[in-house]
């Protein structure tokens, strides 16, 4: 049978619970095979370890909805947000300093700066707090967005869950400029952060298929590149998305799609560096040499950073449930569905440490030698290199 015409946002579950294999009652071919995690293996000694600095708890709402929530770094500490709808700061040993609630299930966040953190919920509003927990301007929008915010010098940009790029001013909260995408009626649950490419351009990758760049000032278009296409029998198998975050480096643009494929960019000359086939709702990693990728099967994929050639593959972390991969001291980490952090070689592969925290990792977020992590039970915790 077909799918029915369902709101974007009900498409969006339902889309997410179908490449999960969670949903029946459809056409058999919608349904993925089903494949068993694999079983980890003794790891001789942790040839890189991790300490954890700290680890706490906010209040959590259903760990089941694959939100992107992540703690950020400023320079005198840390914030966070639980999906419940806490947030809260630390100092940087951990100290808890204070903690409140927006009464609303929190589904976007968390965007900071030295002077304010920002988050979204799920009725559509955008709230702005100072660093001692003051709200300084709460704006109602169309939509929830379910990404963090980018915070520039003057503006919020948030990308909608209808959508719609908006630009917010940072001092009010007032909208700025809208700038409207069409949008398929059937996308994951998810969606990429704007990124900055230059102080008045962001690129902003959608459920269309499409990088955006978007002028900062104005709000208006001044390109837009194809970099999912679509192939398939039926609605699933056509079904092409961008929920990982595009990658800024050295003048090349990164991005990789669900169900399509990896993709380089030269933003100078708009040519393609290289495409690899490839499924992935991950936001990539990258060191000076490659870009690494998790597939939607949990394979691990490494590619030259200048030609897309393939250097290794780890299968041995299949069907984990892994987050997205970070570079951490010359390390590569993931997380899992268990709760482990894995290091890996970032030149061969090889998985050489393994640590554990509580819950399933959903972000790992790299700042200096700080790994902040948060999973689907809100647990928060921030690690570093161990010394050895």
């Amino acid at each position: 049978m077909s799918l029915p015409a369902i709101k974007p946002w009900s498409a969006k579950v339902v889309l997410m619970a179908l490449a999960l294999g969670i949903l029946s009652g459809c056409n058999s071919t919608l349904k993925k095979p089903e494949v068993k995690p694999a079983a980890l293996v003794n790891l001789p000694s942790n040839q890189f370890s991790l300490r954890a600095v700290f680890t706490d708890g906010l209040s959590s709402d259903d760990d089941r909805d694959p939100l992107r929530l992540q703690p950020a770094r400023i320079s005198s500490g840390y914030l966070a947000a639980g999906r419940g709808g806490e947030i809260a700061r630390y100092d940087l040993a951990g100290n808890q300093l204070w903690s409140q609630s927006i009464k609303n299930p929190i589904v976007s966040g968390v965007a900071a700066n030295e002077n304010l953190l920002v988050v979204g919920d799920r009725k559509g509003r955008i709230l702005a707090y100072d660093l001692a927990g003051k709200l300084i301007w709460k704006t109602q929008l169309d939509s929830p967005t379910l990404a963090p915010a980018l915070l520039l010098d003057q503006v919020a940009i948030v990308q909608l869950n209808n959508g719609t790029v908006t630009a917010l001013d940072l001092s009010s909260g007032e909208v700025r400029w809208n700038f409207s995408i069409n949008i398929p009626p059937f996308s994951l649950r998810g969606m990429a952060s704007p990124v900055e490419l230059s102080p008045n351009i962001v690129a902003v990758a959608a459920a269309d298929g499409r990088v955006h760049a978007i002028r900062v000032d104005l709000g208006v278009p001044i390109w837009a590149r194809k970099v999912a296409i679509s192939s398939g029998t039926n609605d699933f198998n056509r079904l092409v998305d961008t929920d990982a975050d595009p990658i800024f480096y050295n003048f090349n643009l990164y991005t990789a799609s669900f169900q399509s494929q990896l993709l380089g960019i030269d933003l100078r000359t708009r040519q393609q560096i290289f495409e690899q086939a490839l499924s992935s709702t991950k936001t990539p990693a990258l060191d000076n040499e490659h870009i690494f990728v998790v597939d939607e099967l949990g394979v691990i994929h490494a590619y030259d950073l200048q030609n897309g050639n393939k250097v290794w593959t780890q299968r041995s972390l299949i069907a984990r449930g892994l987050s997205n991969p970070v570079v951490l001291n010359n390390q590569l980490i993931v997380g899992d569905q268990d709760g482990y952090l894995h290091s890996l070689n970032p030149q061969n592969g090889q998985v050489n440490g393994r640590e554990r925290t509580k819950g399933a990792v959903l972000t790992l977020t790299r700042s200096g030698l700080d790994l902040l992590v948060q999973t689907n039970k809100d647990v928060i915790s921030v690690w570093r290199p161990q010394a050895r």
